[in-house]
């Protein structure tokens, strides 16, 4: 487990003088600069209940612990930040871990103020999200989006759910033509209202990069499309990857040589317009699987945690300038200095 040195000054800000928290099984995203962690596992497997915050203009970390009624939600969880709301939905119980949630709740990073919007029920209409752990969550036109998702022993959902910001109420999308299979994690994001997901099936066979799954808003389709590479170069097939995007491109790292101990640290990007493949120059700075990252403010890209070829987690994070097809390094390792508003020392 790692160990650390604190310094709390009269502000009851935190610094970390010794290396930083390692993290696997946790949620990422972005509100304007800052990079935002949701609860995940440490190296010692031990749960942390708790949202981190990192400004990537002062390099200050922020841990906000949630109230009481937050008791789901803190690993596997999916995540989504619009204006100054962070959202949460799915997850674990960190108390129960055979307790999957489908819970909606929200933080306020201006005034520190959560909401909790949806409680999880186990009496779920068909309207409404069954408790999962692991689903892609995304908003559109006002709302947040719902899809995939692993249920407690009972395979993965299909299903697109819709949830009304301004009712708290969920509801089912119709969805025509061929649904993607799905049997893992998957990724996406909204271009040109339409959903792009990666990732879903290796049970369809080989090569799962050169297809990618779309679903059109405007006519509630599904359909397949094929990707493109100009070197006839694609992404490895590979599980435990991670996939992060910016406005006009996805970015593609790590992940696990199925039914292997072995990882990726390449770096693929995917142009959004033409799904044309590009192998980057640059890698992570070792292979890893289960880690996550975010593009804040379409570049720079971020990663963290995760777990490496010999177990050990990963703990640091890096930062990528994705604006060119050669990649730098802009920084490796957290800011300097934590900063707690809610009185929560981990």
């Amino acid at each position: 487990m790692s160990s650390y040195i604190y310094y709390i000054d009269t502000l009851n800000a935190i610094e970390i003088v010794t290396e930083p928290l390692s993290l696997t099984k946790h949620s990422m995203t972005s509100v304007k600069e800052y990079v935002i962690i949701n609860g995940g596992l440490d190296d010692s497997s031990m749960i942390h209940n708790a949202l981190f915050t990192y400004n990537t203009v002062t390099n200050i970390w922020r841990a906000y612990q949630p109230p009481g009624w937050v008791g789901f939600g803190m690993f596997c969880s999916s995540i989504c930040g619009i204006g100054n709301q962070v959202y949460v939905f799915g997850g674990i119980d960190f108390i129960d871990v055979y307790r999957h949630t489908n819970s909606v709740f929200s933080l306020n990073l201006i005034n520190g103020k959560w909401q909790n919007l949806f409680r999880r029920t186990e009496n779920h209409d068909q309207n409404t999200p069954p408790p999962m752990k692991n689903s892609v969550m995304w908003y559109h036109n006002r709302r947040l989006y719902n899809f995939g998702g692993s249920l407690n022993n009972a395979g993965f959902e299909n299903t697109i759910y819709k949830f009304c910001l301004k009712t708290s109420t969920w509801s089912k999308v119709r969805q025509i033509g061929s649904k993607p299979l799905i049997d893992r994690r998957i990724f996406g994001t909204i271009y040109k209202n339409q959903f792009y997901i990666f990732g879903a099936s290796l049970i369809t066979g080989e090569n799962k990069f050169t297809l990618v799954n779309v679903f059109d808003f405007s006519r509630n389709k599904w359909t397949t499309k094929e990707t493109k590479s100009k070197t006839q170069q694609y992404p490895d097939d590979r599980t435990q990857e991670s996939f992060a995007f910016s406005a006009h491109f996805g970015y593609l790292s790590g992940g696990n040589i199925p039914n292997t101990r072995t990882c990726y640290s390449d770096i693929w990007k995917m142009d959004l317009e033409s799904l044309g493949w590009t192998k980057l120059d640059y890698t992570l700075k070792t292979a890893v699987r289960e880690h996550t990252t975010y593009v804040v403010k379409d570049c720079p890209l971020y990663s963290f945690g995760g777990v490496r070829p010999s177990s050990l987690r990963k703990n640091t994070l890096e930062c990528f300038d994705v604006e060119s097809d050669t990649l730098s390094r802009v920084c490796d390792g957290f800011g300097s200095r934590v900063s707690n508003n809610s009185g929560f020392i981990y």
